[in-house]
């Protein structure tokens, strides 16, 4: 049976970053019931708005034996 990561943790994600141009793909660390989950294997990361200055969307999407999204943003 899948596992939903509606109640994840996702980690590694700063509230602040400097304007550099460039856009910020912050590597993040999911646990799903104390369980670290592995990128391509149990998730997808997809970033929005991560350019220019604001609020920048990071939308975790489950995958394999894990289902569902949850969003945090930065």
């Amino acid at each position: 049976t899948a596992v939903s990561i509606k109640n994840s943790s996702v980690g590694g994600i700063s509230l602040s970053y400097g304007y550099s141009g460039k856009a910020y793909t912050p590597t993040v660390t999911v646990k799903v019931d104390g369980k670290t989950l592995t990128k391509g294997t149990d998730y997808t990361v997809k970033y929005e708005n991560n350019v220019k200055p604001g609020t920048a969307k990071i939308t975790v999407t489950g995958k394999g034996n894990y289902t569902g999204t949850k969003t945090k943003t930065f």
